[in-house]
């Protein structure tokens, strides 16, 4: 697993290499099998030569193969690393790894971020985990990521016991300082959880919101209010695309939407060009909600009655 740790960056590139050797001994293979096939009855040299042709074109159908699963690493500049907006007051405790499902899936901790390749069942479990604080047994978190795999097997299939594999060696990895031998993903009772000691954008996010609706005060609600869309990034587990998936999507715009339409409302009488961004951005995620509407038309109201 590759890290970028204080600025450095250890990079592979393999499957790029790969993938165009194997273009290469593709077209080879192909050219001698083409070749033999229009030279007629063949002898023994010649269908040796067809042997080693055969087996070039296959290892670069394999190749090529490869070289599609395992994408090209993205650019030093496009990263993923934890927001800014939150470095002043960030509520992730240190040394901690966080697991951040709201934009692209990242993990990080403190500077470290992963940056090595990740399955796409890692990425189902962990957005999984990360929403459910209680997930529940394996066969049960199976029938939801994988249902199909799962019925055709009657069993766990093995993107449950690869997903939980690699989740787990990509936040020890991350926590190179952390207690010897601990285990970041588990089981309480049957279900499987991440313990305490992993952090999840969405549940801080959660209790952001819960300490706005608890707030005494237009300021203590702001400064709440400020906290939770500081963790937006972007749609909820931005690559995948299962139904479960959209469902969550529907439930975090409806809420990050309206935490900044309040945000407006409240910033409008002594901060209007800040109340006026958080409506914008609001409408970038959800420009058909009709709590948008709504906000705008207290805004326009407050602005005509004047000072």
């Amino acid at each position: 697993m590759d890290l970028v740790r204080y600025g450095r960056r250890r990079t592979g590139g393999r499957a790029t290499r790969r993938s165009g050797a194997g273009r290469i001994w593709q077209a080879v293979g192909l050219l001698l099998l083409g070749g033999l096939a229009v030279a007629g009855p063949v002898t023994s040299l010649e269908a040796l030569m067809a042997a080693v042709a055969l087996g070039w074109w296959v290892a670069g159908i394999r190749r090529s193969e490869y070289g599609r699963e395992y994408a090209p690493r993205a650019p030093e500049s496009e990263l993923p690393v934890v927001p800014a907006a939150r470095a002043a007051s960030d509520p992730v405790e240190a040394g901690r790894p966080l697991i951040s499902l709201m934009g692209p899936i990242t993990f990080t901790c403190g500077r470290a971020v992963h940056t090595g390749k990740t399955r796409q069942c890692t990425r189902e479990v962990a957005a999984y985990l990360g929403w459910h604080e209680h997930a529940g047994t394996s066969r049960q978190i199976s029938m939801i990521l994988w249902p199909y795999a799962t019925q055709r097997r009657n069993a766990t299939p093995q993107q449950f016991h690869d997903g939980t594999s690699q989740l787990r060696h990509i936040l020890r990895a991350l926590v190179e300082l952390g207690e010897p031998g601990r285990d970041y993903l588990g089981r309480t009772a049957g279900d499987w959880a991440l313990n305490e000691h992993v952090e999840v954008d969405v549940r801080h996010f959660h209790r952001a919101l819960a300490e706005a609706a608890d707030a005494r005060s237009d300021a203590g609600r702001l400064a709440a209010l400020d906290r939770a869309v500081a963790f937006w990034r972007g749609e909820f587990a931005f690559w995948l695309t299962e139904p479960w998936v959209e469902e969550i999507r529907r439930v975090l715009r409806d809420e990050v939407t309206e935490a900044l339409c309040r945000i407006a409302e409240l910033r409008q009488a002594t901060e209007p060009e800040r109340a006026r961004y958080a409506l914008a951005r609001a409408d970038e995620i959800d420009p058909d909600s009709p709590r948008i509407r709504q906000a705008r038309d207290h805004i326009v109201a407050h602005e005509n009655r004047g000072p």
